[in-house]
C-alpha cells in the first residue's frame, strides 16, 4: 500500500482549512475592490476540527453455539436479509460427542440396574440374615504430593490431557468399587484382589494429585506457603466428606443417596445428549436483522489474529460476526480533552468522506463520553475523550469504518470586529496605504479572527497583496494523441480460486516435508508427523482392550460355573427341604397309629434319603468328571450310599416291630431343622435369580466398555494414518506464516506443531482471483466489472487482464498498524488472463481502469497552467489559448477542446518574477 507524508489527522485538518480559506475569501470582498476588505462586525461562531470514522448505529453480534469449525460463510462485506443463512459449523464433534454420551448414558443406565437389582436383593438378604451381612464402611486417607521442579509451559498441556484420561480412569474405578466391594463381601473375588482395586484406586488419585499440583505452580506459580494451604483446605474437605459418609446410620438412607446420585449423573449424560443434539439443530447460523456483514478475528493457532475463514475453529460464546444496518449511520470521534470546552450533546457538524471530500454532510452529537484514555501513539500523552453523533442524511455512499473529517460548531453566535484569517501575517496588517499595521488578535475559527486592538470598524486593509504578471518561457512541443488512461495503481495477491487447507491432526513434531511450490496429486504425502507417543498410546488401548475381551470370556465361563453350581445346590437343599419337611411331619403324627405311622415314615424317610444319596454320589461324579469334586470325596458319599441302603433295610424290617411316639424336644427341633431348611432353599433360588441377572448386566456393562474402548482405539489408528498429511486435492502446495518463538515464519522440520494448527494448502493453479486493498481515498472511483491489467514480479513488462468482481461495502484498518495510514476497501479481481508463470500468493502490480479515452489529444500536464478563469496553454508566442482538459494519467492530460493534433505549445515550469512586500 502506498505510503502517506502527512498523519491521516493533520491531513484532514489541512483539506479543512484551504476549504474554509477559499469560502473566506469568495465571501469577504468590499464591493468597491475584490482586493480591499472594510473591518466590520460579524456574527462570530467558533468551531472544532475532528476526523472520525463512520459506524453502524444498529449492529448486533452472532456468536457460536457451541465449540466447533467454520465449513462455509457467506462473503464478507455483503448485505443480508434477516434469515438468511450466513454461516455453517462443523457437525462432526457434535456427532461424536452424542455418540459417546450415548454410550456413557447407557453405561450409567446399567450401573443403575445393578444397583437397583444389587440393592434390592441385599435388602432382602439382610431382612432374613441382618447379623451375616453387615455394611462396612471404609475409608482411606489421600495424600497430596507435589513437584518442586519448574514445570513449562508446553508440560502444562501435557499435564492437563493427562489428568483428563487419569480422571476417567478414576471415574470408572470409582464406579467399579461399590461392586468390587460386594463382590468382596460376598466373596466373588478375595479380599487380596479387593484391596489390590482399591490400592489401583488410592495410587489413581495420588497421582492426580500430583498432575493437580504441577498444573497449578505452572499456572499461579504457587509459593511452598499457599501449596500446604490448598493442601490443608483439600484435606478438611475430604474429612467433611468422610464425616459425611460415615453418618449414613441406616441402609435405607444410605441407598437412597446413593441412587439419587445416580440417577442424578444418568440425567447428566440424557441432558448432555439432548444439549448437544441441539446444538446439531444449530449448527447453521442465520442473519437475525438486515445489514452488512463483517467477520470477527480470532487468535489462529501460532499465526496470531486474523479474520475469520472457512475452516477456523470457534469456540462456544464466541462472536463470529456482526450484522451493521447501513441505513442508520453514525460517526465515532476522539477529542484531545481541552478541545472539550462548549461541546455537549445536541451540537450541529458538518462533515465529509475522505473518499469525497468536497461534499459536506449534517450529523448531530448523540454522547459525550465520560472517560478519558491515553493514545499510544501520541507522545505527548494527552488525554482524548470519545464522542458519538448521530448521521441526519441516508446516502448509498456512507460505508461502516469510512474515515471522515469536519467541524463541530458550538457557542451561541457573537457581534465581534474581526477580520479574515489569511490577511493576518506575523501579527500585522497592511492598509490601503500600503502601511502595516500590529494587531492584537483573540479568537480564530479558520475563517475569521477576533481583534482585539489596532483596527476599528471602518477600517480599510488589502486581502493580497497585487503582484506583478508572471513571465513564462519553455521549449515548443507538437501536440500528439494518443490512449490515455485513468486508474487506480496498487498491490494485489494472485491467489488459487481452489485451495484446501491441511492442518496437524494432532500435537507432534515435524520429521519431513516437501518442497514448497512442489506439484501434487490427491493422496500424495506432503507432510509427516512423528507417531512415536501415538502409537505406545495405542498398543496401551490395545492392550486394554485385550484385557477386557479376556475379562468378558472370563465372566461367561464363571457365569456358566456359577450357575451350575447353584442349581446343583438348590436341587440338594430342596431335598434337604423336603426331608426336613417330612421329619416334622414325623414328629407331630399323632398316636395310636403314631408307632405304625413313624415306621412307615422311617422307612420312607431312609427311602428317600437313600434315594437323595443316590441322587447326589452321581451329581457328585458327574462334577468328579469336570474335577470340581474329588475321587475321596467320592468314596466316601459311595460308603455313605452303602450305609443308607444297609440303614432303609433295616427300617424295613422294623415296620411292624416297633411302634413308639415323639417327645416336645424332638418335635421343636424338627420344627426348627423345617424352616431352617425352607429358609436356605428360598434364599437360594433368590440368589440363582439375582445372579443370573446381574451377571447379564455386568457383560452388558463390560461390552460397553469394549465398545468404548474399541472407538478409542480407532480414533488413535485415524490420528496416526493422519500423521502422513496428504493432499487433499490435486495442486501446488504452500505453506503459511505462524508465530513461533522466533517470530513470524512458516512450518519447518523439527517444528512442534499443535492440534488443528493450519500448516498449508493445496492450491488449483487453474483459476485465479488476486485480493487488493484500496485506499478509501479512491473508493468512489471503483465500479464491479472495470478492467483491471497487472503485472508479475518477474516480469514487470507482460500485463495480463482481469475484472473488478465484489468490493467491500464497509471500510476497515490497514494490516501496517499504523492507524495514521487511512483506511482501506477489499476488493477481489478475477483473473481473465492465463499463464504458466501464475503462482499462488506471489505480488502482483494492479492497474484498475476507472476511465479510457482512445485516440485522445493530450499535452504534458507541464504544459498546462491554470489561473480563476480556468486552464490554458502557451503558444510560442507566449500567448494564452484556453483548453477544455479530461482525464489524465501521471504524466499527461486530454485535451477535449481548444487544440488540434500537431498545433505547438510550450512545455516548462513557470517563472514568477515580481517585487518583495513592503
Amino acid at each position: 500500500m502506498k505510503e502517506m507524508n502527512l498523519s491521516r489527522y493533520y491531513k484532514n485538518i489541512f483539506v479543512i482549512i484551504i476549504l474554509i480559506s477559499v469560502f473566506s475569501f469568495l465571501s469577504c470582498g468590499s464591493g468597491e475592490d475584490s482586493n480591499v476588505y472594510k473591518v466590520k462586525k460579524t456574527d462570530f461562531t467558533s468551531f472544532t476540527p475532528f476526523v472520525g470514522e463512520l459506524y453502524s448505529v444498529d449492529e448486533q453480534v452472532i456468536s457460536s453455539p457451541f465449540d466447533s469449525k467454520i465449513i462455509w460463510m457467506k462473503t464478507e462485506g455483503v448485505e443480508v436479509d434477516s434469515g438468511e443463512i450466513v454461516v455453517r459449523l462443523d457437525t462432526e464433534e457434535i456427532n461424536a460427542s452424542i455418540q459417546s454420551y450415548k454410550l456413557e448414558m447407557e453405561m450409567a443406565q446399567k450401573d443403575l440396574e445393578i444397583f437397583d437389582r444389587s440393592s434390592a436383593f441385599e435388602r432382602r438378604f439382610k431382612e432374613r440374615d441382618l447379623k451375616r451381612k453387615e455394611i462396612s464402611l471404609q475409608s482411606a486417607k489421600e495424600k497430596y504430593e507435589y513437584e518442586k521442579d519448574y514445570v513449562d509451559s508446553t508440560n502444562l498441556l501435557k499435564y492437563s490431557m493427562n489428568r483428563e484420561v487419569l480422571q476417567d480412569e478414576i471415574q470408572k474405578l470409582q464406579e467399579s468399587m461399590k461392586e468390587y466391594e460386594k463382590f468382596s463381601k460376598k466373596g466373588f473375588i478375595s479380599k487380596d484382589e479387593y484391596l489390590q482395586y482399591q490400592f489401583d484406586l488410592e495410587t489413581k488419585k495420588k497421582e492426580i494429585k500430583r498432575l493437580d499440583n504441577n498444573i497449578t505452580i505452572n499456572k499461579r506459580g504457587r509459593s511452598e506457603v499457599d501449596i500446604m494451604q490448598v493442601k490443608k483446605q483439600y484435606e478438611d474437605a475430604l474429612k467433611s466428606y468422610e464425616q459425611a459418609k460415615e453418618a449414613l446410620d441406616t441402609f435405607d438412607e444410605k441407598k437412597k443417596i446413593e441412587r439419587e446420585n445416580m440417577t442424578t449423573e444418568l440425567k447428566e449424560k440424557k441432558d448432555k445428549v439432548e444439549h448437544y443434539r441441539q446444538q446439531a439443530q444449530n449448527s447453521v447460523i442465520k442473519a437475525n436483522r438486515d445489514g452488512v456483514i463483517i467477520y470477527n478475528k480470532t487468535l489462529k493457532s501460532g499465526i496470531g489474529f486474523e479474520k475469520l475463514t472457512v475452516g477456523s475453529d470457534i469456540y462456544e460464546g464466541d462472536g463470529i460476526l456482526t450484522i451493521s444496518d447501513r441505513k442508520n449511520m453514525g460517526i465515532k470521534l476522539d477529542l484531545y480533552e481541552f478541545d472539550l470546552k462548549g461541546i455537549q450533546k445536541g451540537d450541529h457538524l458538518e462533515f465529509a468522506l475522505d473518499s469525497d471530500p468536497e461534499n459536506f454532510y449534517n450529523a448531530v452529537i448523540s454522547r459525550v463520553g465520560n472517560i478519558a484514555y491515553y493514545n499510544e501513539n501520541d507522545s505527548r500523552k494527552v488525554k482524548k475523550v470519545q464522542l458519538k453523533a448521530k448521521v441526519q442524511e441516508d446516502r448509498t455512499s456512507f460505508k461502516v469504518g469510512m474515515t471522515v473529517s469536519g467541524m463541530i460548531f458550538h457557542d451561541t453566535p457573537e457581534s465581534i470586529i474581526t477580520v479574515p484569517t489569511y490577511c493576518i501575517k506575523d501579527s500585522y496588517v497592511k492598509l490601503t496605504s500600503g502601511k502595516k499595521r500590529k494587531v492584537k488578535t483573540g479568537r480564530s475559527n479558520y475563517f475569521d479572527t477576533e481583534i482585539l486592538d489596532g483596527l476599528k470598524e471602518g477600517d480599510r486593509i488589502l486581502l493580497s497583496e497585487k503582484k506583478e504578471s508572471e513571465n513564462i518561457s519553455g521549449e515548443p512541443i507538437k501536440v500528439k494523441k494518443k490512449d490515455i488512461r485513468l486508474s487506480v495503481k496498487e498491490t494485489g495477491i494472485l491467489e488459487a480460486v481452489e485451495r484446501t487447507e491441511f492442518k496437524s491432526p494432532a500435537r507432534a513434531k515435524v520429521l519431513s516435508m516437501i518442497d514448497e511450490g512442489s506439484e501434487v496429486k490427491k493422496g500424495d504425502v506432503i507432510v509427516n508427523l512423528e507417531k512415536k507417543d501415538y502409537e505406545e498410546e495405542k498398543q496401551k488401548i490395545e492392550a486394554d482392550l485385550a484385557l477386557k475381551k479376556e475379562e468378558l470370556q472370563m465372566l461367561e465361563k464363571g457365569r456358566d460355573n456359577e450357575i451350575f453350581k447353584k442349581e446343583q445346590e438348590i436341587r440338594l437343599r430342596e431335598i434337604d427341604y423336603e426331608i426336613a419337611k417330612m421329619e416334622y411331619e414325623k414328629t407331630i403324627s399323632p398316636p395310636p397309629e403314631r408307632e405304625l405311622k413313624t415306621l412307615e415314615l422311617d422307612y420312607e424317610i431312609s427311602g428317600k434319603k437313600l434315594e437323595n444319596i443316590e441322587k447326589e454320589v452321581k451329581i457328585n461324579e458327574e462334577m468328579n468328571k469336570k474335577g470340581y469334586v474329588s475321587d475321596d470325596t467320592l468314596r466316601q458319599l459311595k460308603n455313605s450310599y452303602y450305609t443308607a441302603k444297609i440303614n432303609h433295610i433295616v427300617n424295613g424290617r422294623r415296620l411292624d416291630s416297633r411302634k413308639q411316639g415323639s417327645g416336645k424336644t424332638e418335635k421343636m427341633l424338627a420344627e426348627n431343622d423345617f424352616k431352617y431348611k425352607k429358609l436356605d432353599y428360598e434364599m437360594a433360588s433368590q440368589e440363582l435369580e439375582n445372579q443370573k441377572a446381574l451377571y447379564s448386566l455386568r457383560m452388558e456393562k463390560l461390552k460397553l466398555q469394549i465398545k468404548r474402548l474399541e472407538k478409542r482405539l480407532q480414533d488413535y489408528k485415524d490420528i496416526i494414518d493422519d500423521m502422513d498429511i496428504k493432499a487433499g486435492d490435486d495442486g501446488v502446495v504452500g505453506y503459511i506464516e505462524r508465530w513461533t518463538n522466533s517470530g513470524r515464519r512458516k512450518t519447518e522440520v523439527g517444528d512442534e506443531v499443535w492440534n488443528g494448527a493450519v500448516i498449508g494448502n493445496v492450491a488449483r493453479v487453474s483459476s485465479f482471483i488476486i485480493k487488493a486493498r484500496i485506499p478509501e481515498t479512491e473508493y468512489t472511483l471503483l465500479e464491479k466489472g472495470q478492467k483491471v491489467f497487472f503485472t508479475l514480479p518477474a516480469d514487470k513488462e507482460k500485463k495480463y487482464e482481469g475484472v473488478l468482481d465484489d468490493i467491500s461495502l464497509f471500510a476497515q484498518d490497514n494490516d501496517s498498524g499504523n492507524p495514521n495510514e487511512g483506511k482501506v476497501f477489499d476488493v477481489i479481481i478475477t483473473v481473465i488472463s492465463s499463464s504458466k508463470k501464475f503462482q499462488p500468493n506471489i505480488s502482483v502490480n494492479i492497474e484498475i481502469v476507472v476511465k479510457e479515452s482512445k485516440d485522445a489529444v493530450y499535452v504534458p500536464k507541464s504544459a498546462l497552467y491554470a489561473d480563476k478563469d480556468g486552464n490554458y496553454v502557451i503558444t510560442p508566442s507566449e500567448n494564452k489559448k484556453r483548453v477544455k482538459t479530461g482525464i489524465s494519467d501521471s504524466e499527461d492530460i486530454e485535451v477535449l477542446e481548444g487544440l488540434k493534433e500537431g498545433d505547438t505549445v510550450l512545455d516548462s515550469s513557470l517563472k514568477k518574477t515580481g517585487e518583495k512586500d513592503d
